[in-house]
């Protein structure tokens, strides 16, 4: 771990950051132990780099050092508003760099009670429970303040590609295989409509609707609608009721989401255009407890299974999610980076079940515990990830019943603490360790260690 400082800057709103992070990572694989079989319908090998040892239980390690330098800038007038965050990344088996943007990177101008601009804003109308997940559009949107208790969100055009942000990507996707993932191309236009009401407790209310064409591994068009129009006119329509309720140091959130694909094509004169069978729910419900020194945090999240026949035919995907992955922990959102549920991420429509890049509909948990004082910050935190039955008839709808998961599981737990001088240095370490049932056998450990500094 290695800090640096490249720029000093003392104008007001101007602000640079550099630093870097270690991580090594060892994952095993104990493969089928004598008496389990593999999972009907799940690919446990599938993906993973082959064991490079005598005893065959020995599957990777990997240490990982990522490199970055970041620059903001953040100023209000009149008429102007600027909020520009960036990262520059540089990784150690990588000699090319990535740029990363902020949560929020926008320039906007204020005009008619309207604040109108380009760049990337997050989502305000999103109430989700955990503390990892993001959502937001990197394109020209416009806010309107009705009232201190009203509020809406349009984006007239958002290039969807994940929400990519740095928090959430810097271990992936080298960790266990070399190289970087290709991004596919395709269609991928996104508009968004929120609207928000209250202040410290709030209901809010958004839908977006995605131009899928025949982006991602997922989609199958016809080849002539592909070359010419970038395929056959797919799109995916989300929608999310949700709120948050404060009482004194207590808290409760939740999300209600829908997702609806339609399926058509260009040409009227050809019946069967593509496949995109999407269509479910999902809840998302958690809350907390938070003072001055101490927090802790539950989130929960459930989506509707896959729909098949008494054969086993999937005639329908469920709910398809978009934004980041749920989790705060490393090893299932980055390493692995196994989803609850099928996903649009920066590489298309995604759906899989397989232990390594799986998506797939399943029951996901995380429970945060943490301390903070003005120098020191410690966490602990937990996630469990129980997927749905893969084969079998299913109706397609949300389950609490035992029966209706699989008998494996992936769990994580994790423990991050760290020292901090606000805005100007941060110095910290992470401990994470893997395990899943004893059908499985896969385990893995982590140690990172990060620092930053401010000026």
């Amino acid at each position: 771990m290695s800090l640096t400082g490249f720029l000093y800057a003392d104008k007001q709103g101007l602000s640079v950051s550099t630093g870097s992070r270690t991580t090594e990572v060892q994952i095993l694989y104990e493969r089928l132990r004598p008496g389990f079989a593999e999972s009907p319908g799940w690919y446990l090998q599938d993906g993973f780099p082959a064991a490079n040892d005598l005893s065959g239980q020995y599957l990777n390690r990997n240490t990982e050092q990522v490199h970055f330098g970041g620059f903001g800038y953040s100023a209000s007038w009149e008429r102007l508003e600027i909020h520009w965050n960036m990262q520059l990344v540089t990784r150690g088996n990588s000699s090319r760099p990535d740029i990363y943007l902020g949560k929020n990177s926008y320039i906007a101008g204020k005009l008619w009670g309207l604040l109108l601009g380009v760049g990337r804003k997050e989502h305000s109308f999103r109430s989700s429970p955990f503390l990892g997940y993001s959502d937001g559009g990197d394109g020209l949107f416009f806010e309107k303040v009705f009232s201190e208790n009203l509020k809406t969100q349009v984006f007239l055009w958002d290039y969807y590609q994940g929400y990519r942000i740095l928090e959430k990507e810097f271990l992936s996707p080298g960790i266990i295989s070399i190289g970087k993932a290709d991004r596919s191309g395709g269609q991928r236009r996104r508009h968004s409509l929120g609207v928000v009401y209250g202040k410290k407790s709030s209901l809010s209310l958004g839908i977006q609707y995605l131009e899928q064409g025949s982006w991602g591994k997922q989609t199958r068009e016809i080849e002539s609608d592909v070359k010419e129009k970038g395929g056959d006119g797919d799109s995916v329509v989300t929608g999310v009721i949700g709120g948050k309720f404060d009482w004194n140091e207590f808290y409760l959130m939740g999300e209600f989401l829908w997702a609806k694909g339609t399926d058509r094509t260009y040409s009227k004169s050809i019946q069967n255009s593509g496949s995109l069978p999407i269509e479910g729910e999902a809840i998302s419900l958690g809350g907390g407890w938070q003072n001055q020194l101490y927090g802790v945090r539950w989130s929960n999240y459930l989506n509707d299974s896959d729909k098949r026949s008494d054969t086993g035919k999937l005639s329908c995907l469920g709910f398809t999610g978009m934004g980041t992955h749920l989790g705060s922990t490393l090893f299932l959102s980055q390493v692995l980076q196994i989803y609850p549920g099928g996903f649009i991420t920066g590489n298309g429509l995604e759906r899989n079940q397989t232990l390594l890049n799986g998506r797939t509909p399943a029951y996901y948990s995380e429970l945060i515990l943490s301390y903070h004082t003005d120098l020191f910050y410690f966490r602990m935190i937990g996630a469990y990830f129980l997927p749905y039955l893969a084969q079998g008839k299913s109706e397609g709808k949300i389950s609490f019943k035992k029966e209706s998961f699989e008998l494996f599981f992936l769990a994580e737990s994790a423990l991050e603490t760290s020292l901090h001088l606000d805005g100007v240095l941060e110095l910290g370490i992470l401990l994470s360790y893997l395990w899943s049932a004893e059908s499985l056998g896969l385990s893995g450990t982590m140690v990172s260690a990060f620092g930053r500094i401010h000026f």
